[in-house]
């Protein structure tokens, strides 16, 4: 809806004022960047030969999968500058459609509640914050909120942050949610105990989907291939002595 809501109001606003107007504008109040000096940064070409299924291809850029690699780095800073300089004269009009299109999005809001046994789960925005805030309230809508997540805080000090899950338990003592903070959509499973506010001591790491069975204390969950991005094992972790003892899960 709010994605919708962004389209329509770039349409709007590019109608009052074309693009080109807008640069035309932009350019008349803010100094030419030395584009000039800049030219677009061409990576350059490593042959790596993969093979998969018996199919052989060669990737020249597979090198730049290494976000720790120092030469990576320093070309997607190269970009950076070089993508900054170009769009200089646009800072004036990404400011103004980026405050034209918060004007219309309504910044505190909640979503509907929906009852899982004896709780009301929903989750709220608040203006000024990035991210939404997981509640419930036990018994009626009218009873005190309950904060079991708060993505606000869980993103302080990381430069990105996504939650992947966020699901209780059916007895609604446990909560299983994941976690990226590398923007690479590589998730960490943690689950966190409802009843104490405490986070157990296990996380697994590259975890994609997660579903709790009915017995409340297993979880079964897929994680990730180490080499590529794709499922290739399923999980069950099992809650004994207040953690999680887990391995693969067994196949019918």
């Amino acid at each position: 809806m709010r994605l919708s809501l962004i389209f329509i109001l770039i349409l709007v606003t590019l109608s009052k004022k074309t693009l080109p107007e807008a640069c035309a504008a932009d350019a008349a109040t803010t100094k030419q960047p030395s584009a000039a000096k800049y030219s677009p940064p061409v990576a350059k070409k490593i042959p790596k030969e993969i093979i998969t299924h018996g199919d052989k291809r060669i990737d020249d850029y597979f090198w730049l999968r290494d976000k720790t690699n120092s030469e990576v780095i320093a070309y997607l800073e190269a970009e950076n500058t070089y993508s900054d300089a170009s769009m200089q004269t646009l800072q004036n009009f990404k400011g103004e459609l980026y405050r034209e299109m918060l004007s219309h999005l309504k910044e505190t809001d909640s979503s509907a509640p929906v009852r899982r046994g004896e709780f009301f789960y929903y989750t709220r925005t608040e203006e000024g914050k990035n991210y939404p805030i997981h509640c419930r309230k036990h018994g009626s809508l009218s009873a005190p909120e309950e904060v079991i997540l708060d993505q606000n805080a869980l993103a302080e000090g990381h430069k990105f942050f996504s939650v992947g899950v966020a699901i209780p338990s059916d007895d609604n003592h446990l909560l299983a949610y994941s976690t990226d903070t590398t923007g690479y959509r590589q998730f960490t499973l943690q689950i966190k105990d409802l009843r104490t506010g405490e986070l157990l001591p296990e996380k697994f790491e590259r975890v994609d989907d997660v579903v709790w069975s009915t017995d409340n204390k297993t979880l079964f969950f897929v994680t990730e291939n180490e080499q590529a991005e794709h499922r290739n094992k399923i999980f069950s972790g099992q809650s004994a002595g207040g953690g999680f003892a887990h391995g693969p899960a067994a196949r019918a």
